[in-house]
């Protein structure tokens, strides 16, 4: 690892732990190996507001590759085998992006441009994925039927089930992956059924 990957890294947990405002760039070397205020960390970055941005874009980068890599695995043919993969990258993203996510909203007043770019590049694209997952198995019976509501529902629950966790440290009703996982995908099959067999949702031909 690259010393300027080695102080992203550093300065992503520190920042994430203790605030942007209550993390000094002498910390952030000396996490990394450096000599506190020896000049180590300008030899990758400006200022401490540089590496924020960098923290920032590195997320934004290995999210979206992670969101097109679960692209490129569907469609899988079969809803629940679909479903199932989704839930589990939702659950496993929010883990991963924890020290992130937490940093984003300590910081949201004070970057809100950093707050929308992870919205439009990160978060928006997600919510468009399911959506497409939710209308391609409802086929032409979406006439009635809010779609992108559906999804964002669902997703929203994924998403707060594990943000909860980062947040407090446990689970709401503690309960485990496995089990919000089958039950998420349970009801969201029981949605799209339900939807399928709705008289209102058949789409007018003619």
């Amino acid at each position: 690892m690259s010393m300027r990957e080695r102080l992203i890294g550093e300065a992503t947990r520190l920042f994430a732990a203790n605030g942007y405002r209550g993390t000094t760039v002498g910390q952030i070397e000396a996490a990394s190996g450096l000599s506190p205020r020896a000049g180590g960390f300008y030899a990758h970055f400006k200022s401490k507001e540089q590496i924020f941005a960098s923290v920032i874009d590195r997320h934004i980068e290995q999210q979206r590759t992670t969101l097109e890599s679960v692209a490129k695995m569907l469609p899988l043919g079969d809803l629940r085998s679909e479903l199932t993969l989704v839930a589990r990258f939702l659950l496993h993203f929010m883990q991963e992006s924890s020290d992130r996510y937490r940093l984003l909203l300590q910081e949201s007043q004070s970057f809100p441009e950093h707050v929308r770019r992870v919205r439009d590049e990160v978060i928006a694209p997600g919510y468009e994925q399911a959506s497409e997952i939710v209308a391609r198995f409802l086929g032409d019976r979406v006439e009635g039927i809010d779609v992108q509501a559906l999804a964002v529902i669902f997703v929203g629950a994924a998403i707060n089930f594990r943000t909860e966790e980062t947040l407090y440290g446990t689970v709401p009703g503690n309960i485990d992956d496995e089990r919000f996982i089958k039950t998420w995908v349970d009801s969201l099959i029981d949605s799209i059924e339900r939807a399928k067999a709705s008289p209102a949702s058949v789409k007018k031909t003619g």
